[in-house]
C-alpha cells in the first residue's frame, strides 16, 4: 500500500518562498513559487511574491525557470515564464504560452492574467493581431469539445481582445464558437450578431451550431443549407445537415445529404455508416444490416453506435436509466453512506427495488430516506386502463408489492433464465420451455416481477437484477401454453398498469413474440401503438415506455409506410 502524497500547505510554502527571496536565491524562490501558483494563480500573496521575484530576478529569470519539470508543475512554471515574458515585451510569445497552459490544463483561472495584461500600459503595443488570432486558433484547436466546455473564463478574454481590435472577423467567430461550447448565456446573440455582420460560410456554422443545441432544428437546417450556398463542396456541413434531417425524421433528405457527401469524398466513414443505416431503416433489407455489421467490425464508430441501438433489447439488455440506480452504482463504487436521497421526479417502483438490491451487497448498509419533488402528469402511480392485476400499491410516493411472493419453483425457473447472458431469442425459447413445463398460474409470473428471487452470488451488477427477472417473467407470460387471448390480457395489465420497469419488460417480451409468432404481429403492434399519446409525461414515461417503445417498434413486421413513420418518430426522440 502506497502512502498518500502530502497535502499542500500554503502557509509553509509561502514562508519558504519569502525566505528564498530574502536570501536572493532566485532559483529556489521560483521553485517554491511554482507550487504557490499551481495552488492558486490569483491569490494576492502568491502574486505579490511573483511580482517581487520578477522585479529582482529581471531578464535572467527566464534562465532560472525550470524547463523540464514533472507534469504536475509544467503549467505553473510555463505560466510564470509567460508572465515574465509579458513584462519584457515578448507579447506574442507570452500570450501563446499562457493559452497553452489554460487549454492543456482546462484551467481558466489563468484567464485573469491575460485580462491584466490587456490593462497594462504598453502590452498591447507589442501585440500583433495576426499572432493573437493564431495563438487562439492553435490553442483551441487542440481541445475536444468536452474539454473546452470547462473554460468559460475565455469569453472575457475574447471580449477584451475585441476591445483591442473591434469587429475582427476571426476573433468574433471564435468568441461565438467558444460561447456556445462553454454554455455562455450570450451564445445565441453572439452567433446571430456574427452571422449578420459577417455573412458567409463561417457565420452559418456559428449560428447553425447554436440553433442545433437550442433544439431549433428546422431553423438550423435552413442555416446550414445557406452555408452550403457559400461553400457548395463542403463535406462537414453536409454531414451536419444529414444528422439534423435525420433528427427531425426527414430520412429521404437526410439520405440525400449523406450521399452528396460521399460523392465528394468516397468512403467518408460517418456518411458511409449513415447511408447504410438509413437505407436499412427504410427498406429493412437484411443485406444492408450485414453491411452495417461489417462497417462496425472494421472500427466505424458511427456504425458501432447504430448497432448498439439496433441490438438494444435484442442482444443487449440495458438497465433502465434512473437517478436512483446511478446513486446505487456510485455508492457501491465509493463505499459511501447515503442517509437521505432527494430526486427531482418520481422514480419507478423497480428502481427503488434495484437500489435496495445494490445496497444490500454492502454489509450493514441502511436504506436511505427517499424524497421526490415532482409527480409527472399524468400520474404514473395510476393505471391508465382498467386492469385485472396490479403489481404495486402506492402509499404516498413509495410503492410496495401488491402480490404475495411466487412459489419457489416459479422463482427458480425465472432466475435460471435471468442468470444467463441476455439474448432475446434464446431467453424466449427458454421461457417457453420453462412456462410449459411448470404450467404456473399467470399471477405467479406477475408476482415474481415485483418480488424477485434472491440475487445470485457474485452478481456484478446487482442494480440490474430486478429488470432481468422482469424481462424473463414477461417472456414466460407471452410464451406460455395458454391461449393468445389469455396471454394478451395478462401482458396488457403490465402495459397499461402503473408505469414501471415492468412496463418496459412487457414491451420487450411482446416485441420478441412478434418474431417468434409472426401471425400475432398486427395485434401486438396495435397493443404497443396504444401507448403513444403521453410523450410529455416526464422522465419516468420516457425511461419506461417511450425509449423502449421506439427501440422495439422497428422490429415488428410493419407496412413500409408505418416503418418510415416510426423511424422518423424514433429520431425525434433522440435515437439513431
Amino acid at each position: 500500500m502506497t502512502d498518500s502524497p502530502p497535502s499542500f500547505n500554503q502557509e509553509q510554502v509561502l514562508s519558504e518562498t519569502k525566505k528564498a527571496l530574502l536570501e536572493e536565491d532566485w532559483r529556489e524562490a521560483v521553485n517554491h513559487l511554482s507550487q504557490l501558483i499551481d495552488d492558486d494563480p490569483n491569490h494576492p500573496e502568491n502574486l505579490a511574491c511573483l511580482e517581487e521575484w520578477m522585479n529582482k530576478a529581471g531578464p535572467m529569470g527566464l534562465d532560472l525557470i525550470p524547463v523540464f519539470v514533472d507534469e504536475g508543475l509544467f503549467a505553473p512554471t510555463t505560466a510564470i515564464r509567460a508572465e515574465l515574458m509579458s513584462r519584457l515585451g515578448f507579447c506574442d510569445g507570452s500570450l501563446e504560452l499562457i493559452l497553452q497552459v489554460i487549454c492543456s490544463r482546462q484551467d481558466d483561472r489563468y484567464c485573469q492574467w491575460i485580462l491584466d495584461w490587456f490593462d497594462r500600459i504598453g502590452w498591447t503595443e507589442g501585440l500583433r493581431v495576426a499572432e493573437l488570432v493564431k495563438s487562439f486558433e492553435r490553442s483551441l484547436g487542440s481541445l475536444r469539445e468536452s474539454e473546452l466546455s470547462a473554460l468559460s473564463g475565455l469569453i472575457s478574454v475574447f471580449d477584451r481582445a475585441l476591445d483591442f481590435v473591434p469587429d475582427h472577423d476571426r476573433l468574433s467567430y471564435l468568441r461565438a464558437i467558444v460561447a456556445r461550447r462553454v454554455g455562455d448565456e450570450r451564445a445565441f446573440d453572439l452567433a446571430q450578431e456574427y452571422h449578420s455582420e459577417f455573412p458567409g460560410y463561417w457565420g452559418c456554422v456559428a449560428l447553425g451550431g447554436v440553433l442545433r443545441e437550442k433544439g431549433e432544428l428546422e431553423e438550423a437546417i435552413n442555416i446550414y443549407r445557406e452555408g452550403l450556398d457559400y461553400e457548395p463542396e463542403d463535406i462537414g456541413l453536409r454531414l451536419d445537415l444529414g444528422d439534423l434531417l435525420h433528427d427531425v425524421g426527414d430520412l429521404e433528405n437526410s439520405l440525400d445529404a449523406y450521399e452528396e457527401a460521399l460523392e465528394r469524398k468516397p468512403g467518408e466513414p460517418w456518411a458511409t455508416a449513415s447511408v447504410t443505416f438509413i437505407r436499412y431503416a427504410l427498406a429493412g433489407e437484411l443485406g444492408l444490416r450485414y453491411e452495417l455489421d461489417d462497417l462496425a467490425k472494421g472500427g466505424n464508430r458511427r456504425a458501432l453506435r447504430f448497432l448498439f441501438w439496433l441490438e438494444t433489447y435484442r442482444s443487449h439488455l440495458p438497465t433502465p436509466n434512473s437517478s436512483i440506480v446511478a446513486v446505487a452504482m456510485h455508492a457501491i463504487e465509493k463505499r459511501v453512506e447515503i442517509e437521505n436521497l432527494s430526486v427531482s421526479s418520481l422514480e419507478p417502483p423497480s428502481a427503488i427495488m434495484a437500489l435496495d438490491y445494490a445496497l444490500g451487497t454492502i454489509p450493514s448498509r441502511s436504506f436511505p430516506k427517499l424524497s421526490f419533488t415532482e409527480i409527472p402528469d399524468p400520474d404514473p402511480r395510476k393505471a391508465r386502463k382498467l386492469t385485472r392485476y396490479s403489481l404495486w400499491v402506492y402509499k404516498g410516493m413509495v410503492a410496495r408489492p401488491a402480490m404475495d411472493p411466487p412459489s419457489r419453483k416459479i422463482a427458480n425457473a425465472v432466475s435460471e433464465i435471468a442468470k444467463t447472458p441476455f439474448d432475446a431469442a434464446r431467453w424466449s425459447e427458454m421461457a417457453r420451455l420453462q412456462a410449459n413445463r411448470l404450467r404456473g398460474l399467470e399471477q405467479e409470473f406477475l408476482a415474481v416481477m415485483c418480488q424477485p428471487p434472491t440475487l445470485p452470488e457474485g452478481d456484478e451488477e446487482p442494480w440490474s437484477w430486478p429488470f432481468r427477472v422482469q424481462v424473463a417473467a414477461a417472456l414466460m407470460i407471452t410464451r406460455s401454453s395458454q391461449s393468445w387471448a389469455s396471454r394478451r390480457k395478462t401482458i396488457r395489465d403490465l402495459l397499461f398498469g402503473i408505469v414501471d420497469w415492468t412496463t418496459t419488460a412487457a414491451i420487450v417480451a411482446l416485441t420478441q413474440l412478434s418474431e417468434d409468432e409472426p401471425e400475432l404481429g398486427h395485434e401486438i403492434f396495435l397493443d404497443l401503438i396504444e401507448l403513444f399519446g403521453e410523450e410529455e409525461a416526464g422522465p419516468i414515461w420516457y425511461q419506461c415506455v417511450l425509449f423502449p417503445l421506439f427501440q422495439c417498434l422497428p422490429r415488428l413486421p410493419l407496412p413500409e409506410e408505418l416503418r418510415t413513420i416510426i423511424v422518423g418518430l424514433r429520431a425525434r426522440a433522440g435515437l439513431p
